[in-house]
């Protein structure tokens, strides 16, 4: 999904705190923060950012994450904000979904109508996605020119991301193995990559409702997922919705269960920053 605009955020996270940087460069880096902050601005959708416009219209779980960390380097209640309004989707059962629906958009299959029905869409997709927000907010800590906002926020957002955590343990960890599951590619983050090819291969095709894709009036479909790919993508899908994507059974019905690297490691840290002591404190950062 748009490695380019996450690649984007970060570099303008970077420029913005690099102090390192030869005098004949900055120049151009100079050229690439202010493309970065438009991106930004343009992508705005009032306390959370889209991807891209058309192809991606929604707020997607980690690329929010990733963009407070951009918005931290123009105003640090934005990024805060970005991260509020990921969690202000969060599932009883501690689950944050990989995208959110905060309003239509005719332009991305599959949409609320998909995950849920047309009588009654869903206002978020029912998997999710790397735990990447803890390790962002001790990030947005750390550089903070607010110190107190930033506690504030990390603090009431200590007990969400912890509840997402214990989650990822129990619905994608049920036989105790000490690493998670991810039962949809679309859960790694990287959606098509080769590394899913055997076992996406694996998945038969169930007789799905006829569909029509929105993403290859947005880009070279050469660039997408083939067909077959996605057959089986919306095969999990709808297999997941017939059990109202029930944390207890999804691990064990879904014919598509890798252990990504990627996701472990990130939760692996995740972890960790939420252990996190500041200098001089003797307390956790998170908890009072």
């Amino acid at each position: 999904m748009c490695a380019w605009l996450r690649f984007s955020y970060c570099v303008l996270w970077y420029l913005c705190r690099c102090r390192g940087a030869k005098e004949d460069a900055r120049k151009s880096l100079k050229d690439l923060l202010e493309i970065s902050k438009q991106i930004l601005t343009e992508n705005d959708r009032g306390g959370y950012t889209i991807p891209a416009k058309g192809l991606y219209p929604y707020q997607w779980n980690w690329d929010s994450a990733l963009v407070a960390l951009g918005w931290a380097t123009l105003n640090e209640g934005r990024a805060w904000e970005e991260l509020e309004k990921l969690f202000s989707a969060q599932w009883e059962d501690g689950l944050v979904p990989h995208i959110v629906f905060h309003q239509p958009s005719p332009t991305y299959f599959p949409g609320p109508e998909i995950w849920g029905s047309v009588q009654q869409p869903m206002g978020s997709t029912g998997i999710t996605q790397p735990p990447v927000a803890a390790i962002t907010v001790r990030n947005l800590y750390e550089t903070a020119v607010n110190k107190d906002l930033a506690l504030q926020k990390a603090k009431e957002l200590f007990p969400r991301i912890l509840a997402w955590h214990r989650w990822f343990q129990s619905a994608r960890d049920p036989e105790g193995t000490g690493l998670v599951a991810t039962l949809h590619p679309w859960e790694s983050g990287m959606d098509n990559s080769p590394a899913w090819d055997d076992a996406l291969h694996n998945v038969p095709v169930d007789q799905i409702p006829p569909y029509v894709r929105q993403d290859l009036g947005h880009v070279d479909s050469a660039m997408r997922p083939k067909k077959d790919e996605y057959d089986r993508y919306l095969t999990l899908l709808y297999r997941f919705r017939a059990v109202n994507y029930d944390c207890k059974q999804l691990y064990f019905l879904s014919p598509f269960r890798v252990t990504d690297l990627c996701t472990n490691s990130v939760l692996y840290r995740a972890n960790l920053d939420l252990r996190y002591k500041p200098e001089k404190k003797s307390q956790s950062l998170w908890i009072q």
